[in-house]
């Protein structure tokens, strides 16, 4: 009789081991379909990332895959700082060189110390984002910035951030951005 019940408790242990796995396997087919039809929003995305950096040093955040879906689209610095404690002027864009040519480009919007800076889209594109900043580069103010990279290229857009703070110390100045 107990041989009979070991049985069915072995028997029912690999149902239920089973059951999880099978349970485990459509949840992640059900977790990739639902990021397919309802993409992140990019401005929401770098809008988190520099509230999450605002007001301290930041070498640099995760990076992130940002899909930008329709050409036309335009990003500017008021924008994505309008609900963090960052002024828009100290946020730049730069970008890697392996941003796709034409893919996007950036103007600036007035002059000086008080310039925004807005992106546009050209294309539909997917590129990683970092975004990195310093509360008081060379004890001048702040600066911060999002950095745009070919998409799987983790230490090209890295390096894109940490070079907007070595290779330009002018607060105030737009670093070089080498998006086209």
């Amino acid at each position: 009789m107990q041989r009979g019940q070991a049985f069915e408790t072995i028997m029912m242990v690999i149902a239920v081991i089973v059951a999880l796995a099978i349970l485990g396997f459509l949840t992640g087919i059900l977790g990739n379909l639902s990021s397919m039809f309802n993409p992140s929003d990019p401005g929401k995305t770098m809008t988190s990332a520099l509230q999450g950096i605002a007001g301290s040093y930041s070498s640099g955040t995760a990076p992130q895959v940002l899909s930008f879906n329709v050409a036309g689209q335009s990003f500017d610095t008021a924008g994505l700082t309008q609900s963090t404690s960052l002024s828009s002027y100290n946020v730049y864009f730069v970008c890697s060189s392996t941003v796709p040519k034409g893919a996007i480009s950036i103007s600036s919007l007035g002059s000086g110390s008080t310039a925004l800076q807005k992106m546009t889209i050209n294309q539909k594109v997917s590129l990683e984002m970092v975004a990195c900043g310093n509360p008081s580069l060379n004890g001048k103010g702040p600066y911060y910035v999002i950095a745009l990279g070919g998409n799987g290229d983790t230490a090209g857009t890295s390096n894109a951030c940490y070079n907007a703070f070595t290779n330009n110390p002018t607060f105030g100045t737009a670093p070089t951005s080498n998006c086209q």
